[in-house]
């Protein structure tokens, strides 16, 4: 039994630490300007239920959207660029419950609000 226990744990952190590379990696990969590596990374970490219930996951996605809206290689591939983007934001205004990127996020989110009604 207490094998068992031990075993459902390394599992679990294992499960944690690769999500938590993912996102590490979108970030690094947008950064970078590699956008389709970055929404690669969102995508595997979206599939782990604690990454989606983390800001920084939502933050980081909007970003990496708001990023490629800029970018005239890029924008065309994503069409719903805009509407994930702001989507993204919104969320991670949920998620922040001390409210640390608030203003961060509430100004990338109207600042895209903005260019898709201009």
């Amino acid at each position: 039994m207490m094998k068992q226990l031990f075993c459902m744990l390394v599992i679990s952190i294992s499960l944690q630490t690769f999500a938590q590379a993912d996102l590490t990696n979108a970030y690094y990969a947008n950064q970078e300007l590699d956008f389709d590596k970055a929404i690669e990374y969102l995508d595997k970490a979206s599939q782990n239920p604690k990454s989606i219930a983390q800001e920084k996951y939502w933050r980081y996605r909007g970003d990496t959207y708001k990023n490629i809206l800029t970018s005239p290689a890029h924008s065309p591939k994503y069409p719903d660029a805009a509407k994930l983007c702001i989507e993204s934001y919104q969320k991670a205004n949920e998620l922040d419950k001390k409210q640390n990127y608030l203003t961060e996020n509430q100004t990338n989110c109207l600042s895209e609000i903005g260019r898709a009604h201009v």
